[in-house]
């Protein structure tokens, strides 16, 4: 049975749970849960299956999606011990006779009634049920098969709710076969109809348009159950499309992993690890290629046959080459055990946070620079705070956000933006995004460069242009595992033996400062944010990442070639690096057209925006 896996599921942590279940008390903290919650919390008599917990309706929500029927039958499988069906059959007829969900908004979102049905539907063939339970059962599903199938509007044609309420309808439409008559006209409606959100919501690269990699894995299981509950059933109907898209979007979660196997908390998401996750992906699609970060064996609950099919994929070298995904703006460069996000590009719905020009960076597994998450939905200060952009690793202008969220599902303004695919020559990376959305607020544009030297330093080149003097901060917010200290421009991230060191080659004024920081739904802490803050007109800023403290950094002046003048700073830098080798570093934000010349500045000469020398060569990169 193939049901859904996390990093620490093993037999003892799912008795655990199930044991837990037996007596009512129920925890989200599955890694894949859209709004986890630690937090136990016990009914002693009868299950208030529409009441909050913690004035947050999303636990209601969690509650109703029965993820239990899952873990309760896991239990079964690996003990044979009949109480936890048992306690599957209670938790299930208690809802259906205790509950009137037509009437209850809180139980009868489409999100919920899907995600409700297809766990049960995965349960069902191991629940041994009497003939009364089963008609219960099952004309409480034919229920939510007809709800389901009607759902449709423009806000589910396009999504994540409209894939898993479609995934759902399907699906029970597959169970309900012979029962209800159902024919390939009648699947082909209902997948035709999910087909065209998948069109709509997924970008040409293979991104959910919603921006974020949890509720992307969403859809993804939706698609992914929705295949496992048709061979369940042995149906013959041809599921190629929706297996294309789902090939689709798992292969797009190893291009923008972290290179510890994570997904980026980009958005709405939570710091949540892949690799159990690939294992039941890489099982149901078949695919050596996701089977590369998966684990050697499937949990014991599988049968015997699903293990040794399983035991027949083969394991594909793990994908570790950098990537362009122009069409959702995500660019993820990587250098060996070097990872870095870029983030230039449409912001939609809100899942979205305000990340134009933000950058995570990873090194060895390490999490290093990061987003700082979204903690709640609810509409609290909070909510609002980790979606601006001051929460992001991004630049500021006037203390304003250029989005200007709402609340938490709207943006006030919208985003204007250019950006580029990633260059690559002798191991040197280069990134570039621009962010036109202020020029309407106080008419500044921000151009970000990201140039990344293998995987022993990364440059971050911002130019700002304003019409007219104003307020500049640029925010790096540093995870909170090591310990962060600032001291004159240089600030060291150490965790145990390793550390990295951020160079402001700037004269910014710098102040640490606490942030908030939630890794996961309803968890928040505090790390460390350096904010630089500068007035300026026109200016060029740059910083520098590196990993080894015996490095030395020196900034030189840029001469035109023709006139052998000294360019402004704020048009041109240059800088050499000397370590075990020299490398020099020439940027040029605008190039002179007053008459064909070079610039120069210490060991290097050339012509262009970005020149790196390194190993005796020159390499122009834009």
């Amino acid at each position: 049975m193939g049901l859904l896996l996390v990093k620490k599921m093993t037999d003892n942590w799912i008795l655990e749970d199930a044991n837990r279940l037996l007596n009512n008390i129920f925890i989200f903290d599955h890694p894949w849960d859209m709004e986890a919650c630690s937090i136990p919390r016990q009914f002693h008599e009868k299950i208030e299956w529409d009441s909050p917990f913690n004035d947050d309706d999303e636990w209601t929500f969690m509650l109703s999606r029965f993820r239990f029927c899952e873990t309760l039958t896991q239990a079964f499988l690996i003990t044979n011990d009949e109480k936890y069906i048992v306690k599957v059959k209670e938790l299930l007829l208690d809802f259906i006779t205790n509950t009137n969900i037509e009437e209850n908004s809180k139980l009868y979102r489409s999100i919920d009634a899907a995600l409700r049905a297809m766990h049960i539907l995965k349960s069902i063939p191991h629940l041994k049920l009497t003939i009364e339970e089963k008609k219960k059962i099952e004309k409480f599903l034919e229920n939510q098969l007809f709800y389901l199938s009607n759902c449709d509007n423009p806000f589910l044609r396009v999504s994540n709710w409209g894939a898993i309420t479609d995934s759902a309808a399907l699906s029970l439409s597959f169970y309900f076969e012979k029962k209800l008559s159902f024919d390939n006209k009648s699947y082909s409606q209902i997948e035709n109809r999910l087909i065209n959100n998948l069109e709509m919501s997924i970008y040409d690269d293979g991104y959910h348009f919603e921006m974020s990699p949890m509720y992307h894995v969403e859809v993804l299981l939706a698609l992914l159950q929705l295949i496992e509950i048709k061979r369940i059933n042995k149906n013959d109907y041809s599921l190629d499309k929706i297996e294309e898209y789902a090939l689709k979007l798992s292969k797009m979660l190893i291009y923008t992993m972290k290179n510890n196997y994570k997904i980026f908390n980009q958005g709405d998401s939570d710091d949540t690890s892949l690799v159990d996750l690939m294992t039941y992906i890489s099982f149901i699609l078949n695919s050596p290629f996701l089977k590369s970060i998966a684990r050697d064996k499937l949990p014991s609950y599988f049968s015997q046959a699903d293990q040794e099919k399983y035991k027949k994929i083969n394991k594909e070298k793990i994908f570790n080459e950098s990537v362009s995904l122009i069409e959702s703006g995500n660019f993820y460069l990587r250098n060996r055990d070097l990872t870095t996000h870029f983030r230039c590009g449409f912001i939609a719905s809100g899942h979205c946070h305000n990340d134009i020009l933000h950058f995570d960076v990873v090194k060895n597994g390490i999490d290093i620079l990061v987003d700082s998450g979204r903690y709640t939905y609810t509409e609290k200060p909070l909510r609002t705070v980790l979606k601006q952009a001051v929460s992001h690793n991004t630049i500021v202008i006037n203390d304003e956000d250029c989005l200007n969220p709402v609340d938490s599902w709207k943006f006030y303004n919208s985003i204007s933006y250019d950006n580029k695919n990633i260059v690559e020559k002798n191991g040197i990376s280069f990134v570039e995004g621009v962010n036109f959305s202020y020029n309407k607020l106080n008419n500044s544009i921000i151009k970000r460069s990201i140039l990344q030297i293998e995987d022993n330093m990364i440059f971050i080149i911002d130019k700002i242009s304003s019409s007219q003097k104003v307020k500049i901060n640029r925010y790096f917010h540093f995870d909170n595992k090591g310990k962060t200290t600032l001291e004159e421009n240089k600030v060291t991230y150490a965790l145990n033996e390793f550390k990295c060191y951020l160079n402001i080659l700037d004269d910014d004024t710098l102040e640490m400062i606490n942030t908030p920081y939630s890794r996961k739904y309803n968890e928040i802490e505090e790390k460390k944010t350096l904010r630089t803050e500068i007035y300026e007109a026109d200016t060029l800023k740059v910083s520098m990442l590196y990993f080894d403290n015996d490095l030395e950094i020196e900034d030189h002046p840029v001469y035109h070639g023709a006139t052998n003048e000294i360019l402004d700073k704020n048009i041109a830098r240059a800088f050499s690096i000397k370590s075990k080798e020299e490398i020099n570093i020439l940027i040029q934000s605008e190039i002179n057209t007053l008459g064909v010349s070079t610039i120069y500045s210490k060991n290097i000469e050339g012509f262009g925006n970005i020149l790196v020398k390194k190993d005796n060569q020159i390499v122009r990169l834009k």
